[in-house]
């Protein structure tokens, strides 16, 4: 590509010029003695340099020009519209969803008739199936999903979210649960238990030692 080829004409130049200046210079002039080699090194030293210093830069802005794109396309993404507008909550309670919520104006709902409410101070778990929407509805209770005629949500003005983001590193399975430690078979399985991996392992093809991760890794749903 033009980032490779501004990069080799980079190193290569200086050498072509300074070769090209002195057989140049030998043909006009036959007799060269040495003070005038020696002068024109020097000189052609300071040049190559310079000219070295301004092919890296060129090479460097070949180089950025796909970043500047990508930030460029993000730049021209019609705006995120405004956040949910919260109403206050009644005594003793901790969370109140209601109606339907959608991820854009005027989208599609993705959680319907919601009606939900969480008393102040209790333990929740939201369970189910993967893609049932529960990560939605924690988005709709942050008020990152916009509700439709009639919803609303009422929750307090600070609130913490920790989302979860998986990180998996190109490897088997195994070796993702081990995290380098010695494979000890009781504390092995029993991490699998824990995770709710041993009924994933049969859908998965190899099992523990399928490769994740990387181009060429099985893809593993983080919900």
């Amino acid at each position: 590509n033009i980032s490779q080829q501004i990069v080799t004409l980079a190193a290569a130049w200086p050498r072509l010029l300074a070769f090209i200046i002195l057989a140049s210079y030998a043909r006009l002039n036959p007799i060269v003695d040495g003070q005038v080699v020696f002068t024109c090194l020097q000189v052609l030293s300071y040049i190559a340099f310079n000219i070295s210093a301004l092919m890296t830069s060129l090479a460097k802005v070949a180089s950025s020009s796909p970043c500047i794109g990508r930030v460029e396309s993000f730049l021209r993404l019609p705006e995120v519209p405004a956040r949910s507008e919260f109403a206050a909550l009644e005594a003793g309670q901790g969370l109140r969803l209601k109606g339907s919520f959608s991820r854009a104006e005027g989208g599609a709902a993705v959680l319907h008739d919601l009606d939900v409410s969480v008393p102040k101070g209790s333990l929740v778990a939201v369970v189910g199936e993967v893609g049932s929407g529960k990560t939605a509805l924690l988005l709709a209770a942050l008020g990152e999903l916009l509700p439709l005629q009639g919803g609303a949500i009422a929750r307090p003005s600070g609130a913490a979210f920790c989302p979860q983001q998986p990180w998996i590193f190109e490897g088997t399975l195994r070796d993702n649960v081990l995290c380098g430690l010695p494979f000890i078979d009781d504390r092995y399985f029993a991490a699998l238990q824990a995770s709710s991996l041993l009924r994933d392992l049969p859908d998965i093809p190899g099992g523990d030692s399928a490769v994740l991760g990387g181009h060429r890794g099985t893809s593993l749903s983080d919900s």
